[in-house]
């Protein structure tokens, strides 16, 4: 009953307030449209990295693809929404695993830990899209269930044990989701520590080799057809990605994603990652002092669970602060551990059962004041997709956010009738700026935007800003050639003047 509740909890968390503002089928994510049109393109003969840029590894492109195969028959916008209904359910599922492993310190723990997994905002924001995150927490829970010990007795399997299942799945799913998106490095890392300690060097070599398979089986096509393109795309141009004010300005850049989240959330957020850092730097002190095996801190055997948890906690939390830019959704790569120890620690708390009621009005205050804390749906998200359709038909219509050629059900015939345009503007302009000429070669690009508003009869841009992301000839050309004549929700539509 309890992993039902959780399930349910997250589940409506996530897709109720899209429901209720009527915006299953609008205008929500840029990322989200990048995912899915890239999708098309590749169902469309162009090979990712090789003939279209892509910042990411294709994992997110390859689980798009059934959602590109649908929208064929039953048009984008519905499947769209089905893609945001499975996203959430990846959500939800995540929540109920990170109970199900916090079941055996007690049901207050499992209830706190699936409470701040279902309703912890960045995480609510990331699962109502098809962002890359929830990829990476279902994995990272995934892993932890398959390592984890027993209750408190030894490990699953002993050193020198090859404990084959366990190994797995865990480098299974921490291999997939390296697929997605390049952070899950830091996990897979930092798991293969517990698999030395807990397993031995031998299992190391099987871990690794699970791990290498479930990212090979989606990166290794991609690897062989366009290896260099590949690496320019994903490795350099996220290395050198100019620093745009990262989590070093948390309370700025939270106030930032302000129409994607209510107000409370920018304390709640940073206060998020206050509380993650403290609990870890206490499990480990404590651990330390217990001096079970001062010779082997870095990678002791008896390590609990929580310790393990807190550990990828604080390296998640590195990784978010060192990162050159921050969005909310990034936050969502602290669900897991946060939600892990919150739990642990509900549960330690519990043992006694003087502290089984506080606890659980603990639990209850925790709950209530996540929901206060849920992310809001942008405002103007909910569009007219008949009409975005008729304004697109007749020709070949230019984006810079694709999601709204997909929102007029307009994209795979854009595809299909060759018109220019671009998945990832922003991604490309990005990439491009870091070229050794890169001055030249963004004003290079400018004109290729040009070219492709020539070509086109409509243009459709964000109301907020229709200029975001367009460079001066390109924004010249738009007034110069273009007007503004419908407006429908937070999307503009410009037509070309007679």
């Amino acid at each position: 009953m309890l992993l039902a509740a959780v399930g349910i909890l997250a589940l409506v968390a996530r897709l109720v307030p899209v429901l209720g503002a009527r915006a299953l089928r609008g205008s929500l994510s840029y990322d989200e449209g990048v995912h899915l049109v890239v999708a098309q393109r590749l169902l469309a003969g162009q090979l990712t990295y090789r003939d279209v840029f892509f910042a990411h590894p294709p994992g997110i492109v390859i689980a798009q693809v059934p959602i590109a195969l649908l929208g064929r028959l039953v048009g984008e916008p519905s499947a769209l929404a089905v893609s945001r209904c499975v996203v959430g359910g990846v959500g939800a599922l995540t929540a109920v695993l990170v109970a199900r492993l916090l079941l055996r310190r007690g049901l207050l723990a499992a209830a706190a830990g699936g409470v701040v997994a279902a309703l912890y905002a960045p995480a609510v924001a990331a699962d109502r899209v098809a962002m890359l995150e929830p990829a990476l927490s279902l994995a990272l829970v995934v892993a932890f269930g398959a390592l984890a010990r027993p209750g408190r007795g030894p490990a699953v399997g002993t050193r020198g044990s090859l404990a084959t299942g366990p190994l797995a799945v865990g480098g299974l799913a921490v291999g997939l989701a390296l697929s997605v998106k390049l952070w899950a490095a830091l996990d897979v890392v930092v798991l293969t520590a517990v698999v030395a300690a807990r397993f031995g060097r031998v299992a190391v070599l099987r871990w690794c080799a699970w791990t290498a398979v479930g990212t090979l089986v989606v990166v290794g096509p991609f690897l062989v057809l366009a290896p260099g393109a590949l690496w320019r795309d994903v490795v350099q141009a996220q290395v050198s990605r100019p620093r745009t004010g990262g989590l070093g300005s948390a309370h700025a850049s939270v106030a930032a994603a302000a129409d994607t989240v209510t107000r409370p959330g920018t304390s709640w957020t940073v206060g998020a990652f206050v509380v993650l850092g403290a609990l870890a730097v206490v499990a480990l002190v404590l651990v330390v002092r217990a001096r079970v095996r001062p010779w082997g801190v870095l990678v002791p055997a008896s390590w609990p669970d929580p310790v393990w948890w807190a550990v990828v906690g604080l390296v998640h939390l590195v990784a978010l602060v060192v990162a050159p830019s921050y969005y909310l959704h990034y936050s969502a790569f602290l669900t897991v551990p946060i939600a892990l120890v919150a739990g642990a620690v509900a549960g330690r708390l519990v043992r006694r059962a003087r502290a089984r009621v506080p606890v659980a009005v603990a639990v209850a205050v925790l709950a209530a004041l996540l929901v206060v804390d849920l992310p809001a749906v942008p405002p103007g998200a909910r569009v007219d997709n008949d009409l975005l359709a008729a304004e697109a038909a007749g020709g070949c219509v230019w984006a810079r956010e694709v999601e709204l050629l997909v929102l007029a059900d307009a994209s795979r015939r854009q595809i299909d009738e060759s018109c220019p345009g671009r998945a990832d503007l922003y991604g490309e302009r990005m990439a491009t700026s870091l070229a050794p000429d890169g001055a030249a070669a963004v004003d290079e690009l400018d004109g290729q935007v040009v070219g492709e508003l020539a070509a086109s009869h409509a243009v459709l841009l964000l109301s907020s800003n229709p200029y975001q992301g367009l460079g001066p000839r390109a924004r010249s050309y738009l007034d110069m050639h273009f007007t503004a004549t419908v407006t429908t929700g937070r999307v503009e539509v410009w037509r070309r003047r007679p």
